[in-house]
């Protein structure tokens, strides 16, 4: 026990500087609450997101966690091989090689800064509040722009005109084979944290997801959303009832669909339900530029590409599924893709650096 929490201490150590950056972004949110004026009343709104981010987090990886302990159940039992042995001296040989196992990885750095790395990253709890604040920090206008820019950078045509047409010759099984991928990627997002968090013992590239995953929010996901406020092409004419509504085509295709897709535009009509309510501090993700959806999705490219080499081909099909998807379902322009793309190579180059220059001894097995 005291090895454990002497891992703890050395953990809290390694990550100190994250959890500055958490901390600052923590305050940036209240001061930003302050400044917007939301009433004392309505703070009571954001622990509750905050705590049910929390429980979800906890249980979605407490899940994976059990799975990850009946992978090293398996292994001890292949490791044993217990064939032609009496049967309870076998199941006793696994369960002492299983328990083994256990006691040597929670005593491990892994265990230890997966615990501090998944702390660390509980202050992006606040990003759902923190988007609610952006139309009235900076009241969405930018959507015209983007529109404009989608249709210069694509030939005199907007995205969805090549898009659609694409996915929907492939078969009629296609878009909502994409809107399984679009709600997937909360799955592959949390899976990929875990395994960084609790799996990979590199030290290195856990460290350097872990700061590009926090400043991509912080950077990209809360302070980019705010000064480019745009709400993306499925909301156009929700948002800017004058001008022609240049996107009534993607909004018609989803509200007369009849299949899986149908769920996108429900998820649609609950936003502009919430973001329409009386409430100034609420689960609000309306928000296109950048594309954190499309953005996250990149990173898990990159940082499966230092892991695995078909694990990179995988999280690439999945990347252009959520591309795709974002400009098929109207949730984002175009440009907003290309933009998180681009922040989110710089920010995980530059991670890569402060890495090596923060922990200059980064190469080391965290199941020492």
């Amino acid at each position: 026990m005291r090895g454990f929490w002497q891992q703890i201490k050395t953990a809290c150590f390694d990550h100190r500087w994250l959890a500055l950056v958490g901390s600052l972004y923590a305050l940036l949110v209240i001061a930003q609450c302050l400044i917007v004026g939301v009433p004392l009343y309505e703070y009571h709104n954001l622990l509750k997101m905050v705590w049910a981010h929390i429980k979800w987090t906890t249980t979605f990886t407490a899940v994976l966690m059990l799975l990850f302990f009946f992978y090293f159940y398996a292994g001890a039992a292949w490791e044993t091989s217990w064939r032609g042995k009496k049967l309870r001296a076998g199941f006793l040989a696994v369960a002492k090689l299983f328990d083994k196992k256990c006691e040597h990885y929670f005593d491990s750095r892994l265990f230890a800064d997966g615990l501090i790395g998944l702390l660390t990253l509980q202050v992006l709890d606040l990003i759902g509040a923190q988007k609610s604040l952006i139309p009235y920090l900076n009241p969405f206008k930018w959507d015209p722009v983007f529109s404009e820019w989608d249709r210069v950078l694509h030939f005199n045509h907007y995205p969805f005109q090549f898009v659609a047409p694409f996915v929907e010759n492939i078969g009629a099984w296609a878009p909502d084979g994409l809107a399984v991928f679009y709600v997937a990627w909360f799955f592959a997002m949390g899976a990929t944290c875990f395994y960084c968090l609790f799996i990979d013992s590199s030290f290195y590239r856990h460290m350097r997801f872990i700061w590009t995953y926090l400043v991509s929010w912080a950077v990209l996901g809360s302070l980019g959303a705010v000064l480019f406020s745009s709400v993306g092409p499925i909301f156009f004419r929700d948002f800017y009832p004058h001008p022609p509504d240049l996107y009534r085509q993607v909004a018609d295709h989803l509200e007369h669909s009849t299949s899986f897709i149908k769920i996108v535009f429900e998820t649609k009509q609950w936003l502009l339900d919430v973001a329409h309510n009386d409430l100034i501090l609420d689960l609000n993700a309306i928000s296109a530029m950048p594309s954190l959806h499309v953005g996250i999705a990149w990173l898990l490219v990159l940082y499966w590409g230092t892991v695995n080499r078909w694990m990179m081909i995988l999280a690439f099909i999945f990347f252009l599924m959520i591309f795709l998807g974002s400009i098929y379902f109207g949730f984002h322009y175009a440009i907003d893709s290309y933009f998180s793309i681009i922040g989110i190579s710089l920010i995980w180059w530059g991670s890569g650096k402060l890495v090596h220059r923060l922990h200059p001894h980064h190469v080391r097995d965290l199941m020492r």
